[in-house]
This record gives C-alpha cells, structure tokens and sequence, in this order.
C-alpha cells in the first residue's frame, strides 16, 4: 500500500515537473539562450516568478529545486547505476536530516505546507540494487517561498 502510494505520488510529481519545466521553457526557451521575455527598452530580463521565487542549485549544479508554495519540486542529475535514489530534508544545510521517500527517478516532488513558512534544504543519495549508497549529492536549501 504504502508502495503504491508513493508511486502514485511519484507519478504526480513527474506531471508536475513536465507542467512546470515546460511554461518556463515558453518564458525563458532553452538555458543556452537569453530569455526571450523583454522590456520596453528591448532589454532582456527574466520572467517576473523567477525574481521572486527562483531556482536554486548546489554549488556543483547536480541538484536544484524550486519553491511553488504548496511544494518544491527537485530535479538532480542522473546517475547510470543505482536503482533509485533517497531524498533527504533539513531545516538548514547543517541540520538533522530527515529521511523523506525513495524513488527511482532523477525528480521529486515534496508537497509541503512548511515550504511557505521557511527554508527549506534537501539532499540525495543514490542507492544501487544492494540499498548501498554510491552517491550523495551536496545539500540544496530553497527559501521560503514569497507570495507577489
């Protein structure tokens, strides 16, 4: 039961991201190009969500996420070997972890009321077919998310 739900929770958050990740890409086009959002001076800027709420990353850029209020959507990049990764949640990058889900993608989706209130850090794992860690990616910390 408890498997399935998170399935179902995984499945979730996947249309999630895709919804999400494409209206940024109708707002901003590929990372390679500037954003095709103007100013009436014709100069670039970026679309007015990501000033408030941005994206954020660790310091080697294998792990980001993104505060949406009611949840934080977390994408990492994918390792070739494990059979699924371990997502982690703290309240400061130095904090006591908590362990969240497993899944077996290179996304995730926290729903969460506390992402509103504060900061809010995760971290990764990878885990290989034996449930033995191969990977651990550095922590994230997203801020609380701030209403327009």
């Amino acid at each position: 039961m408890k498997k399935d739900l998170l399935l179902v929770v995984g499945a979730l958050g996947i249309i999630a991201l895709i919804a999400v990740f494409g209206a940024a890409m109708l707002l901003v086009g590929p990372q390679s190009q500037k954003p095709l959002v103007s100013s009436p001076q014709g100069l670039p800027r970026t679309p007015p969500m990501a000033a408030v709420n941005p994206t954020v990353s660790n310091r080697q850029g294998d792990l980001s996420a993104t505060n949406h209020g009611d949840f934080v959507a977390l994408w990492w990049e994918r390792d070739e070997s494990p059979s699924e990764y371990v997502l982690f949640r703290a309240y400061s990058g130095n904090g006591s972890w908590v362990k969240l889900f497993k899944v077996p993608l290179s996304n995730a989706v926290d729903f969460t009321p506390e992402a509103r209130d504060r900061e809010l850090c995760y971290r990764v794992e990878a885990l290989d077919a034996q449930n033995v860690m191969i990977r651990s990616y550095e922590s994230v910390c997203v801020p609380k998310f701030v209403n327009r």
